[in-house]
């Protein structure tokens, strides 16, 4: 991933964390990047100004006193691929945020983030060669669930059928595949959904749904299921949070704090690695696996604490000695956070030791965007913004492979299309008119060696 690749960390409160990296790391990283020529960035939707910045910044580092390392990216030609209409950088500034092209405000640039934020869309408009493409891949099979994905994506979903009636309608063609009406409809079609994922919009519905499904899964499979507590620490101390301070900070939502504190645990249950571990052996961030055994220690208050875990990664191969294939070790990391108690009447410092791992049954919409699914489970009621339905419901590869949680209201249809996402789709398309003529002027002898075009290595 980005993050793993350039070293730069996510920082506790989701936005990217750039530091001065150590000399042996810095050594690491030169060897990784001193003979690339092409970085290829997927899901560009997601990555903010701030972070194109901090790529920019750490290749020139990696690549110092290699020819053209003083150039945006180190001199490294960045291919971004994806697509706008799908989910923003979570928390930050998009690429093409009006704040930072279009209505600067008085403050712009006032500190370090600020122009941190402008250098990145001064660095996207740099990404003058575009090709728009057009042909929908996912939904091949279904042209008319594909051309009603489309009009979900721009924000021109129909809430009224023909003769301003709700049959026929887009929201009318979704709402027929909530659970409920497939069950009235066509029970016999149930049975595809009894494993797909559910895709949600917010973390705490996941949670909710997972910890229920985890719960159902361990009964029907013949265990009971075990819950796994994050042990928390005082800052600064080894003497673990109890009473009243603990069971408060095991119940901050997830609002507050970007972790599971207590996790289902049983033999056999899907989870969903999530931290860069190993690259190398596919235990990064969003990758799903089996869960075999958890090693356990006993804490205060008769909590079970986790100290490793042993996932089945398909494909990982071998990874340590002595372990079957297949077969990842996760230990606990650690987090730090604080919350204001009001049993003792101040703010608690405390650091959260836990599994980087996540029961898999159900998703956020973040963690569902790039995947192709025969089926899915999704909750529009649960989707904030229009880009969050539109990841939802484009998952699926048919209308067939879509089932909705439960009912929900016309006004998921109407979520506003914002005005700078047109405007930047408008200079996406004009970019790629250019870059289309621009092509048809070339030898094909050029066109098939790319390190002779023009500016080739540029961005």
């Amino acid at each position: 991933t980005i993050h793993a690749l350039t070293s730069i960390p996510i920082g506790q409160d989701g936005n990217i964390d750039y530091s001065r990296l150590s000399d042996d790391k810095l050594k690491e990283l030169t060897e990784l990047w001193k003979r690339v020529r092409y970085f290829i960035i997927d899901e560009i939707s997601m990555v903010s100004a701030v972070q194109l910045t901090h790529i920019s910044k750490r290749l020139k580092e990696a690549r110092k006193g290699l020819a053209g390392a003083d150039r945006p990216f180190g001199g490294v030609s960045i291919i971004a691929t994806g697509d706008f209409g799908q989910l923003e950088p979570v928390a930050a500034k998009a690429l093409f945020d009006p704040a930072l092209v279009s209505a600067m405000s008085d403050n712009a640039g006032a500190s370090e983030l600020k122009q941190d934020e402008i250098q990145g869309a001064y660095l996207w408009r740099l990404f003058t060669k575009v090709v728009v493409l057009r042909k929908v891949m996912r939904q091949k099979g279904d042209t008319d669930y594909a051309d009603l994905l489309s009009r979900v994506r721009v924000g021109e979903a129909t809430i009224c059928g023909p003769g301003g009636l709700i049959n026929g309608s887009d929201f009318d063609c979704i709402l027929k595949r909530t659970l409920d009406s497939i069950r009235v409809n066509d029970k016999e079609s149930l049975a595809n959904f009894k494993d797909v994922p559910i895709i949600v919009g917010d973390r705490e519905t996941r949670n909710v749904l997972n910890a229920r499904i985890t719960r159902s899964r361990a009964i029907e499979a013949g265990y009971k299921p075990v819950t796994l507590c994050a042990r928390d620490r005082r800052v600064g101390s080894k003497e673990p949070l109890s009473g009243a301070v603990e069971k408060a900070a095991l119940s901050l939502t997830q609002k507050r704090v970007d972790s599971v504190a207590c996790m289902p645990y049983f033999p056999g249950m899907k989870v969903m690695i999530m931290e860069n571990l190993d690259m190398t052996h596919k235990a990064v961030n969003g990758q799903e696996g089996i869960l075999h055994h958890v090693v356990t220690e006993e804490g205060v208050d008769g909590m079970i604490h986790p100290v490793c875990a042993f996932v089945e990664v398909e494909g990982c191969g071998s990874v340590c000695e002595g372990l079957p294939d297949n077969i990842v070790p996760i230990f606990t990391r650690k987090t730090k956070h604080r919350f204001f108690s009001n049993f003792v009447q101040r703010h608690v410092y405390f650091e959260r030791e836990l599994l980087p791992l996540t029961p898999a049954y159900a998703y956020t919409d973040y963690k569902s965007q790039g995947r192709s699914l025969d089926g899915a489970i999704v909750d529009v009621a649960s989707a904030n913004k229009l880009p969050g339905l539109y990841v939802m419901l484009s998952r699926v590869r048919s209308l067939n492979g879509l089932a909705v949680l439960r009912s929900f209201s016309s006004k998921a249809f109407k979520k506003p299309f914002r005005d700078y996402y047109q405007k930047e789709f408008t200079r996406l398309d004009e970019q790629a008119e250019i870059t289309r003529e621009y092509v048809e002027t070339l030898d094909p002898l050029v066109i098939s060696d790319p390190s002779s075009f023009p500016g080739g290595h540029e961005c």
